[in-house]
Parts: structure tokens; C-alpha cells; sequence
């Protein structure tokens, strides 16, 4: 986990404090929703750009994954916080 956070994590925050420094609006997230698909295996978290298929409401079915109806609904929820940012 450090090194996600050396690599990852402290940049973002980085590059978003510069901007707010410089009086623009600079956001950050983590995701860390673990699909129910696959908790036995991703014991360590998310995997970087895991959130894609959530963050664009694309979750299908394939490689022998199967969405649960709370990843749908996580899925929708990040489309529509993502929309919402686009407009701030």
C-alpha cells in the first residue's frame, strides 16, 4: 500500500494543491469499491483504473465476471457524482 501511495496517491494530492494554490478548483478521489466478483481475489484493494467501468456506467458481463445489482448500483452512482463534477 505505501508504494501506491508513493506513486499514486501523494502526486494527486500534489498537482491538486498546486491548483488550488493558484486559486483553481482542483479535485481528488479514491476509489475503493471491491466488485462482489471478485473480493476473493482482489485482497489488496482496487486495482489502478479499476474505476473506469464504473465511472462510465459500462460494467458487462465477461472474463467469467458476473456484476451483482450493487455494483450496477455503484456504477450509477459514480456516473451520475462524475456528472456533476464535469458541471462545477
Amino acid at each position: 500500500m505505501r508504494q501506491v501511495n508513493r506513486v499514486q496517491t501523494e502526486p494527486a494530492r500534489f498537482t491538486a494543491s498546486a491548483f488550488v494554490a493558484r486559486g483553481t478548483p482542483a479535485f481528488v478521489y479514491r476509489f475503493s469499491y471491491v466488485p462482489k466478483a471478485v473480493r476473493d481475489r482482489w485482497l489488496n484493494g482496487v486495482p489502478h483504473g479499476a474505476e473506469i467501468p464504473f465511472v462510465f456506467d459500462t460494467l458487462e458481463d465477461r472474463n467469467g465476471l458476473t456484476w451483482s445489482e450493487q455494483d450496477h448500483d455503484v456504477a450509477r452512482a459514480l456516473t451520475d457524482i462524475h456528472g456533476k463534477l464535469v458541471w462545477t
